[in-house]
């Protein structure tokens, strides 16, 4: 279902008129559909970067080759009771693109992940956004303490940090990882 014409949003299932994709928690299922609306099932592949509760949504992405993109990452409903702590926010969002050409043979053709856990996402033309939140994890630091030494201790290791260290990375398939913004373009509230 398309709410604002030409938004697209996340959704477990995309037909693009003779195939239906279904994400089923971790996998991506292909039937091919009939005039009679029987589905036959043509192809499942295994999202490697969605653990069993991961996956998020799909979305059917325009081009001259037909493109589908599995969004998903750190599971959010499961931990209500986390949400609110800012260490949460230290899941990685996922990104894997499929090749989808040959409906019965599907390819992973790109895949990226970014710091930080998936709130959001929408297609808009030729461009998927995706909205993250992301909190640095910063080893040694307490973030409860309880005395002037354990907040010492954390300035310390905070004013011998980096900037970059703080900031949220993207990691593509490669292995190459690179900062996701720079510092001139972060809102820091």
């Amino acid at each position: 279902n398309t709410i604002v014409a030409g938004v697209d949003e996340r959704d477990r299932v995309k037909y693009d008129g003779e195939h239906m994709y279904l994400l089923n928690w971790d996998r991506v299922q292909a039937f091919r559909m009939s005039a009679d609306a029987a589905a036959v099932a043509v192809d499942t592949v295994i999202v490697d970067a969605f653990d069993a509760y991961g996956g998020a949504g799909l979305y059917l992405l325009p081009g001259e080759s037909p493109l589908l993109a599995a969004v998903g990452g750190g599971n959010a409903f499961v931990w209500f009771d986390l949400i609110a702590e800012p260490w949460f926010w230290n899941t990685n969002t996922s990104v894997e693109v499929f090749d989808i050409s040959d409906p019965g043979d599907i390819r992973v053709d790109s895949s990226f992940t970014v710091s930080g856990t998936l709130t959001d996402s929408r297609r808009i033309g030729d461009q998927m956004l995706l909205i993250t939140r992301y909190t640095p994890a910063i080893d040694g630091l307490l973030p409860y303490t309880s005395d002037a030494d354990e907040q010492a201790a954390n300035k310390t290791l905070i004013d011998a940090l980096d900037i970059d260290d703080l900031l949220p990375e993207i990691t593509y398939r490669s292995g190459e990882t690179e900062n996701l913004v720079t510092v001139a373009n972060c809102f820091l509230p």
